[in-house]
């Protein structure tokens, strides 16, 4: 039932849309000369200069991944199938609309010391235990928005919905729910006749409810509630098997564009997030966790012939997360508040830069891209003292061709990256050496201090089809020697 609804609709959001022959091979060739361009117009208003055609893209995608070193609790690889349906009309009177449907069922292997979904957002203020397993996973997003001009005055709304669920049918069984809604306003002005002037606002609310249970009590493990580098709070340990998560995300964006994609590029992007976490039958909130990421971006780009373009860039990015920890005293089955406390702190900065070259011609359109960051990340418990820092050196290349054969497309890209810790330094002390969660805390730390290769190859060839204009095939192979990671994926689709 579900997939006939999802086919449904499908069906009725591309009968919706008409195009013309030549949509995909425009698609396709503003994408290969525009790639990095896509943050400076991340804004609802100004949508329509970041989108040359209305379309209608409708595909299917399988991957998957494996490696033998990985962060436990994000799991050694996946099986992916996803659908996903975009579409961008342009309507009269300066009005456009779009859309975005996508559904992705996967499963995650060998996940250990995390039972939540969201982890990255969630961290460290997770629910884990030690044994694991598999986690099968359906997500469902679901996005639209509108844009409307007066004069020379843009208004955008966007507003997405991202749903998730989580489930293993062996002991310990997880059944996590979270569910993403968030809106975007912004209003963009053309100050004259080349550049636009755009200004952001972002609202968004977040939940979970995560729960582990057993069907045998024989060899159940305790179920803990992390506070980072492994430690976790005793006095919830054992039988308490549900936490229930509330998040809520602001921000604000400024961005600086060319109507043409030529000239002068800068966004700057501030995002706050508040995150509570509560144990089902306790008033208190047990972990609060605040963050600030702060991004900004330079770039230029210039026409230094006919049919050729050079483009610069460059960025920065600033995070923050502060983790703050309740303190209880238990008598006689009542649990008092004591107070508050900062316990967990981490950051990061990263800056880099690119400079790309793009050639088009009648045939064939190509690109190279150099660039290359250096990247700082630093975390730390103060009692009992545990700390990591980091520093990283990255280089990365990319090569992009698309050649036509009459009314069919060749697309091909490669992609290198190089990443080198320069320093690593670390330390935890709440732990025996012999202990799992000494070796889980070892594990993660060898795994981001190893220099690694990764080398990317992707393919898409597009087809003539009467009726339905364009259908595509598509592959990807990826591999990372340091970890033995192997990636693999195919797609095909339509655009209408």
């Amino acid at each position: 039932m579900r997939l006939l609804s999802i086919i449904s609709l499908c069906t009725l959001l591309c009968a919706t849309t008409q195009a013309q022959d030549s949509t995909y091979i425009t698609l396709e060739q503003y994408k290969l000369s525009n790639s990095k361009l896509r943050p400076y117009y991340d804004a609802p208003a100004l949508k329509k200069l970041n989108t040359p055609v209305t379309y209608t893209d409708m595909n299917i995608s399988y991957a998957h991944e494996n490696a033998d070193q990985y962060m436990w609790q994000k799991g050694s690889g996946f099986n992916s199938l996803t659908i996903n349906i975009t579409s961008f009309l342009e309507k009269k009177n300066n009005l456009n609309l779009w859309g975005e449907f996508n559904y992705d069922n996967n499963s995650i292997k060998d996940v250990n010391f995390n039972e939540t979904l969201d982890y990255e957002y969630l961290y460290p203020y997770i629910m884990a235990d030690t044994v694991g397993g598999n986690l099968r996973n359906e997500h469902y997003t679901i996005s639209g928005g509108l844009s409307k001009s007066y004069n020379n005055t843009t208004f955008g709304l966007e507003s997405t919905f991202l749903g998730k669920q989580s489930i293993r049918n062996r002991d310990p069984r997880t059944q996590n729910i979270s569910a993403n809604f968030n809106v975007t306003l912004s209003i963009s002005h053309q100050i004259n006749s080349k550049y636009n002037l755009a200004f952001g606002v972002l609202g968004e609310r977040y939940f979970q409810k995560a729960k582990v249970d057993f069907k045998s009590d024989l060899g159940r493990p305790n179920i803990v509630h992390e506070t980072g580098f492994g430690n976790y709070n005793s006095l919830l340990a054992g039988t308490r098997d549900n936490s229930e998560y509330l998040g809520y995300n602001y921000g604000l964006s400024l961005h600086f564009v060319p109507s043409d994609q030529l000239g002068w590029f800068a966004v700057a992007q501030y995002t706050g997030s508040t995150i509570d976490k509560r144990i089902k039958d306790l008033a208190h909130v047990m972990n609060e966790a605040y963050k600030d990421n702060f991004q900004f971006q330079l770039g230029y780009k210039l026409a230094v012939a006919t049919n050729s373009k050079l483009e610069f860039g460059s960025h920065y990015t600033q995070q923050k997360l502060k983790g703050v920890e309740g303190k209880y005293h238990i008598e006689q089955s009542l649990m008092a508040e004591l107070g508050k406390e900062n316990l967990f702190n981490s950051s990061s900065k990263n800056i880099g830069g690119y400079v790309s070259f793009q050639q088009s011609n009648r045939q064939n359109d190509w690109f190279i891209t150099f660039g290359s960051s250096y990247l700082q990340e630093d975390e730390t418990y103060i009692t009992p003292v545990s700390k990591t820092s980091f520093e990283f050196f990255n280089l990365s290349g990319q090569l992009g061709w698309n050649q036509k054969f009459s009314k069919n497309l060749l697309s091909l890209k490669m992609t290198y990256n190089y990443s080198n810790p320069l320093t690593a330094k670390g330390e935890w002390n709440s732990f025996s050496s012999n202990s799992y969660r000494y070796e889980m805390l070892t594990n993660n730390f060898n795994y981001k201090n190893t220099q690694a290769d990764y080398l990317n190859f992707s393919t898409k060839v597009s087809f003539p089809i009467p009726k339905l204009q364009t259908l595509y095939l598509g592959a990807n192979v990826s591999y990372v020697s340091a970890y033995e990671l192997t990636h693999f994926g195919v797609t095909s689709g339509f655009v209408f």
